[in-house]
């Protein structure tokens, strides 16, 4: 709790100055309102619809899928989760995600459910889509297929870094553990965000995101807001069905000290007036 509170008013509001309102930027209408401040999340793609605690889709892919299948349950029907191989039409996919910002569909990860094929459905069971993947292979006319696939509300996030390096991750795993097992050279030597090497932002929201101290699942901004109650489950969520996209950001981190600083003259100017120590 300790350290919460330290990083909390250390990394206090990154880039505001004391007294000012935030900073209008493009993560105000969609993170910053005054409605429902911890629960805002932007919409979802035109094939998506949210059904209960899952996110529920539609892709075409090539006849090359490139998906394998693993049952969810210890018995029949429990459902079907998808696997990506390393090439085929499932890792192309994520690929044109990961290369285009712009790119605003949804992709396959793993773990996601398998719902349906062409319509049919898997019924949750591994012998019943291996039933449909044949019988759809089996038309030499057949191009493309249409799967309809689950994912959770708080299935992992994939990050990108500015290198094109990307990875799917645990929502709470520190973002530097991230970034190592992801084959990324932040160049950071620190555990607490005072290197400098390690302050990263969010190309479409603004958010700051210090590697050793934030987790791609929690908004930054909204958890520091949230104050030493913390968030409750369900608030303050990044949103699972859109890639988190980092990319350096020096004058977060130079601003944030040089705000620091004059912070700490004021506080030591009234300290000296009481009679105490500077700090």
């Amino acid at each position: 709790a300790r350290q919460s509170q330290v990083a909390r008013s250390f990394f206090g509001p990154f880039g505001e100055q004391e007294g000012e309102p935030q900073k209008q930027d493009g993560r105000q209408p969609v993170y910053g309102g005054p409605e429902d401040l911890f629960n805002k999340a932007r919409p979802l793609p035109q094939q998506a619809e949210m059904f209960g605690e899952q996110i529920w889709y539609d892709v075409e892919l090539g006849m090359n899928l490139g998906l394998g299948i693993t049952p969810m349950g210890e018995g029949p029907g429990e459902g079907v989760a998808v696997r990506i191989a390393p090439e085929g039409a499932a890792m192309d996919l994520m690929r044109e995600v990961v290369a285009d910002p712009k790119f605003k569909k949804m992709w396959i990860q793993e773990g996601d459910e398998l719902l349906a094929i062409e319509g049919e459905s898997t019924e949750g069971s591994e012998e019943r889509t291996v039933e449909i993947i044949r019988k759809v292979k089996s038309d030499p006319n057949k191009q493309t297929v249409k799967l309809t696939l689950a994912r959770k509300k708080t299935a992992p996030i994939m990050v990108v870094f500015p290198n094109g390096t990307y990875g799917l991750c645990p929502r709470l795993t520190k973002l530097k553990r991230v970034a190592e097992s992801s084959g990324f050279e932040s160049g950071c030597t620190c555990e607490n965000g005072m290197c400098g090497k390690c302050w990263f932002r969010d190309s479409k929201t603004g958010e700051v995101y210090v590697l050793p101290l934030n987790v791609p699942g929690v908004v930054p901004s909204l958890w520091r807001k949230a104050g030493e109650l913390g968030l409750q489950p369900g608030q303050g969520e990044y949103e699972t069905w859109i890639p988190l996209r980092l990319e350096r950001a020096p004058e977060a981190y130079e601003r944030e000290f040089a705000t620091e600083g004059v912070r700490r003259e004021k506080i030591n100017k009234r300290l000296q007036e009481r009679g105490y120590d500077p700090i």
